[in-house]
């Protein structure tokens, strides 16, 4: 899992928190996908770390977070609670996924405290070609293992972009992309992907 903060902290936690294919899943749960990479998250004390990760309680202010393949919304329902002050943008490329979303969410939806959208994420845009404020505060995500790269780049380049005001990411990927980000120089994980992660951000590991 990564968090982003302020100082950009970022954590890392590996995969065996969530369910994948093989796992019972809640009854009306659509069939997950290999070849999305998608797995849910079914641990409440996970859940409750992650969002802890993210520091987000108790803020006074209004904070939009982007969440990246909600699924079936454990994770949304989570940030969500933490405070009224918490706006979620929640990104699902599943038609599945954004219908039960669509269901499970109507009052948030309704009252604007979620906003749903449908879409692959590498072709949703953090902001427009106009846009001189940041659109989001945070990005707090149970992240489709497949998407880890590129989630992590665009979010690099988003924090070079707005490296005093984007608050923290926290993310889920699995344990051997976590351990390449947070690799040292002279460690056999070592790659560019942690040179570069390590020019906007601190790595940190939030749960083991």
């Amino acid at each position: 899992m990564l968090p982003f903060r302020l100082a950009s902290r970022v954590a890392v936690l590996g995969s065996r928190w969530s369910s994948t294919t093989n796992v019972s899943r809640l009854q009306g749960t659509p069939h997950l996908k290999r070849k999305l990479g998608q797995h849910l998250l079914v641990s409440d004390g996970i859940l409750d770390q992650i969002v802890g990760a993210s520091e987000l309680s108790g803020t006074s202010e209004p904070v939009r977070v982007l969440e990246i393949g909600p699924g079936t919304g454990n994770l949304t329902s989570a940030l969500l609670q933490v405070s009224p002050h918490v706006h979620v943008h929640a990104v699902e490329f599943d038609p599945r996924m954004v219908e039960q979303l669509k269901l499970r969410f109507a009052a948030e939806i309704e009252s604007g405290s979620l906003v749903l959208e449908h879409s692959d994420f590498e072709d949703f845009r953090f902001v427009t070609d106009t846009d001189q404020e940041k659109t989001f505060d945070a990005c707090v995500a149970n992240i489709p293992y497949q998407l880890s790269s590129i989630v992590v780049s665009r979010l690099s380049s988003y924090m070079h972009r707005f490296p005093t005001t984007f608050q923290c990411a926290v993310l889920l990927v699995q344990e051997e992309f976590a351990l390449r980000l947070l690799a040292q120089p002279g460690n056999k994980n070592y790659s560019r992907l942690s040179a570069n992660t390590a020019l906007v951000a601190d790595v940190t590991s939030v749960v083991k």
